[in-house]
């Protein structure tokens, strides 16, 4: 029995007839931004790759449980903008970030469960690339990777990037 199918291959197995032309597999990134100093990496890093790929981006904020209306510590006793709360903020700034550099930004405001969230709506857009930031905004995900970034990459559908903060070591 004869497919068509090709099989991917691992580098000691290919010919060099088998090295061609790469087609370009990104048309559509979703960035899921919290508005937090690693989410504005991730915003620069998804409008600058989005341009050179002539790419769109679903920029997506996804509120948790209740706590997730706290305001960060950091910005605490400080007035805000329209009264948006600013984890909300983050996809205004994508939105700006995206009418500077020539980029179509579409943004949601989605609630539950925040990975959970963030790969529904990846699916659901049909998305080729999800980006996040290293961390978020809760003390928890600065420990480590995170947990909203290590289940978003357990679970997508699709290549997930994480944009690092060059100043954090």
């Amino acid at each position: 029995m004869e497919t068509n199918e090709v099989r991917e291959k691992s580098a000691e197995w290919m010919t060099m007839d088998e090295i061609t032309a790469v087609p370009q597999p990104v048309k559509k990134i979703l960035l899921a931004t919290d508005g937090s100093v690693s989410a504005i990496k991730a915003t620069k890093f998804s409008i600058g790759l989005a341009r050179k790929v002539n790419a769109e981006i679903l920029a997506v904020y996804v509120s948790g449980n209740e706590d997730s209306f706290e305001i960060p510590k950091e910005l605490k006793g400080k007035k805000f903008f329209g009264g948006v709360h600013p984890c909300e903020a983050g996809l205004a700034v994508a939105k700006a970030f995206g009418q500077e550099n020539g980029v179509t930004v579409n943004t949601t405001i989605l609630r539950g469960s925040v990975p959970r969230n963030i790969v529904k709506a990846a699916i659901a857009d049909n998305v080729d690339l999800i980006v996040l930031g290293e961390s978020g905004r809760t003390d928890l995900s600065r420990i480590s990777l995170g947990s909203v970034s290590e289940t978003v990459m357990r679970l997508a559908p699709c290549s997930v990037l994480i944009a690092r903060d060059s100043t954090e070591k």
